[in-house]
């Protein structure tokens, strides 16, 4: 029976693999809307297509631990994914905006096994963000720690930290030292940088770098905004499972709002919020592989080097 069982579920996880890749490009165009300005154009970018075919194909037969196929970035090659996330993700290799550093304190005796606040309803939903990644999971992870004091999830206006006058070139050092002067508002109206804060936000706190148990305390607690390095085929191409990936590096160039934590069939990870569409991974949403002495000091994909906590207070 224990044979069959394994048979049948072996079966099952080959015919999903095949299903994922034999989407055509018609196929994949249709599922994610794209219309191409030339036939020239468009013969291109088929071109490109079928070779992230080759390397998902080839990923998904190999032994793991996530999946990769088709992708909002299928049609892109790796070097113009990275220009993608240069544009949207400028991320500063400068000190953090706080001088305020959460460490592992021991502040909770003990940990929960498992933390998921886009579960229990204070995280808004995936967007496709086309501007800056960091006001995205900056502004989510004010909205979160607000939601989780009020009780329920009310949404900011993202479009507010256009006051702080960076626009798509919006760093930390932008934003969270105008959301701590500013504070942030349910009720912002476009283009009026006068308003009243129904949030008021005390600092972002710095979590300390390379220490996981400080980001799982912070995690019991609130959402938290994570750099990462997303610069790989499998993190562009990523469709689901748990990130363990050991081409995925440290060099943070990217930004997601982490949610949460568990385990998955024994993988520790963390779980995030990304900001490319629910089309993207889990729904818009990534685990990272986590707890385990393989990773780097900075954890996988970075998760441990840059991450910043805003402590909020309502009005």
């Amino acid at each position: 029976m224990a044979s069959l069982l394994f048979y049948l579920t072996t079966l099952l996880g080959t015919l999903l693999i095949s299903a994922v890749s034999s989407m055509s490009f018609e196929q994949w165009m249709k599922q994610e809307h794209k219309v191409y300005s030339s036939l020239k154009e468009q013969t291109y970018r088929q071109s490109v297509f079928e070779e992230n075919q080759k390397f998902i194909n080839q990923w998904n037969q190999e032994n793991h631990t996530s999946t990769v196929g088709y992708t909002p970035f299928a049609d892109m090659t790796n070097q113009e994914f990275r220009q993608f996330l240069r544009k949207s993700n400028p991320i500063p290799r400068l000190p953090l905006p706080s001088h305020s550093t959460l460490s592992s304190s021991s502040s909770l005796t003990e940990l929960p096994s498992s933390v998921d606040w886009q579960s229990k309803g204070f995280v808004s939903s995936v967007k496709n963000v086309q501007c800056s990644a960091v006001v995205d999971e900056i502004s989510g992870a004010v909205e979160s720690a607000a939601a989780i004091s009020y009780g329920k999830l009310r949404l900011v206006n993202e479009s507010q930290l256009s006051c702080a006058g960076c626009g798509c070139t919006c760093q930390v050092f932008d934003v969270c030292p105008y959301i701590t002067k500013h504070g942030m508002t349910f009720n912002y109206q476009p283009g009026n940088c006068k308003y009243t804060p129904d949030i008021q936000v005390k600092t972002c706190k710095n979590i300390q770098a390379n220490n996981e148990t400080a980001l799982l305390e912070a995690l019991a607690s609130q959402p938290v905004m994570v750099g990462v390095e997303a610069d790989t085929p499998a993190f562009q191409l990523y469709t689901g499972g748990v990130l363990t990936d050991s081409s995925c590096g440290t060099n943070v160039d990217h930004v997601l709002l982490a949610v949460g934590y568990g385990t998955d069939n024994g993988l520790d990870y963390f779980r995030n919020r990304n900001s490319w569409g629910p089309s993207w991974g889990e729904n818009g949403y990534i685990r990272i592989g986590r707890g385990s002495n393989k990773y780097p000091p900075e954890g996988e994909c970075g998760i441990l080097s840059y991450n910043i906590m805003p402590i909020v207070s309502l009005n």
